[in-house]
């Protein structure tokens, strides 16, 4: 039996889309990418409706899936932006 380790990271500043499509340039895989808007705004203030509310890159060839956010209206504090699943 293996162990499956999948990363979620929180970004601030609203640079999740910029980050998970890097780590798509470098892992390769699919990336679906879900807004806060698709959602029916979730309470957001407009100007931050259209930030990430969760992402998904996953490659089945190589075994990964990472998850990434632009959280909420919060910052998020250095060392308590990612958990780690282990499945």
């Amino acid at each position: 039996m293996s162990a499956i380790l999948n990363p979620y990271v929180i970004f601030n500043d609203g640079v999740a889309e910029e980050a998970m499509t890097f780590y798509k340039s470098v892992f390769g895989g699919e990336l679906e990418i879900m807004r806060f808007s698709d959602m029916g705004g979730m309470g957001m203030p407009e100007e931050s409706q259209n930030r990430i509310m969760h992402s998904a890159l996953t490659n089945a060839a190589i075994g990964l899936s990472l998850f990434g956010s632009d959280g909420g209206t919060e910052r998020v504090t250095k060392g308590d932006s990612m958990s780690i699943a282990l499945s």
